[in-house]
């Protein structure tokens, strides 16, 4: 058995499961991008209302710099904000099928069966990279079937797809460097809308003139806008944008590959009360159970906690030792209670 033995078998169960709403938004943003077509023709019919309209700091900022003034450049600048939405379900698909699975339990269900270390997240991006390839495929139909040049029409549509797959990468990363799924969202979530910011601001200062506009190709949203599609498409950019995506989902492997199942690669330090001393314990008790502390004092005293110690009996279940307290200066039981012998180096630990 390899580590990716019965991805195909977990492609097809993503699939089952996200039929509808992954048919629902790839045909939503479709119908959308092919809606724009002739609205835009009939409302900008000349060029020079379509460069009026564009020149506008706010349009820039939210979708980019017009490259050109042919109903198609001019469509591809109107949509200039799908590669956002497009990699922001990308991302929160690859998390839902992977942190999300593990956070409830049915990925280690799963990891019970005939199924490699790394299928779950190879099944996540291959189903994610799929449903963005169908979406860039329909894209590109419909802009073609709008009398739109084809080369051009298919440029739009690799632009869309590789803004998904770089952020689908992104989302398997994230999703190996917290514990939780609403963790691994935010994390990628922060990294969408720094690429959006940095695509923003390069924009907006190429348009001004000044020297920051380098700042575009930092964004993988500002890298696919520069592929210009019926504006002398530029195809080499699709080779950096498969480079990133390849990269960033090799590292997520990696970092699957250094942890266990639900753990994450990097665990935040626990947290300790607020208003009570730091000094609530657990360590271990011979025979599999627990001596439990915690805080008895109100908050802002001393560091008096009290203790419960557990120990099996026969029967499988815990007996329960007396209790007994302590304060900074050192273990004491109460009078009449069992207490097990306690590390020395906690008589100080006040």
């Amino acid at each position: 058995m390899t580590t990716l033995t019965g991805t195909g078998k977990l492609v097809r169960l993503i699939l089952r499961r996200d039929r509808l709403p992954m048919a629902l938004w790839i045909l939503v943003i479709c119908l959308i991008l092919i809606s724009y077509v002739p609205s835009l023709a009939d409302v900008f019919p000349t060029a020079a209302a379509r460069r009026q309209y564009a020149d506008n700091a706010g349009f820039v900022a939210l979708y980019g710099r017009l490259s050109g003034t042919s109903l198609g450049e001019f469509v591809t600048w109107r949509a200039g904000f799908i590669p956002v939405i497009v990699g922001l379900i990308s991302l929160l698909t690859v998390i839902r099928h992977t942190r999300t699975e593990e956070e409830t339990g049915r990925r280690e269900l799963l990891g019970a069966t005939v199924v490699g270390r790394h299928a779950g997240l190879a099944a996540a991006l291959a189903a994610t990279f799929g449903a963005n390839l169908v979406l860039g495929a329909l894209v590109a139909l419909g802009m073609i079937s709008q009398d739109l040049p084809a080369a051009g029409s298919l440029a739009f549509g690799v632009e869309l797809a590789a803004a998904g797959w770089v952020f689908a990468a992104v989302g398997a990363v994230a999703a190996q460097l917290t514990d939780s799924a609403g963790g691994a969202r935010g994390i990628a979530l922060s990294v969408l809308g720094a690429a959006y910011l940095l695509r923003v601001a390069g924009d907006l200062s190429g348009e001004a003139g000044s020297g920051l506009s380098w700042l575009s190709w930092l964004s993988p949203i500002g890298l696919v806008h520069q592929i210009r599609p019926y504006s002398g498409e530029r195809w080499w950019i699709l080779t950096p944008a498969a480079g990133l995506t390849a990269l960033l989902a090799a590292a997520a492997v990696a970092l699957s590959a250094r942890r266990d199942v639900a753990p994450a690669c990097c665990r935040p330090a626990p947290a300790r009360p607020r208003g009570r001393p730091a000094c609530a314990r657990r360590w271990p008790w011979p025979g599999g159970c627990t001596v439990a502390c915690w805080p008895a004092g109100p908050p802002g005293s001393r560091c008096s906690v009290s203790c419960s110690a557990v120990s099996p009996a026969a029967s499988g279940t815990c007996r329960i030792i007396r209790p007994y307290r302590t304060s900074s200066r050192g273990w004491a039981a109460e009078p009449g209670s069992s207490t097990p012998t306690l590390p020395p180096s906690w008589a100080s630990s006040g």
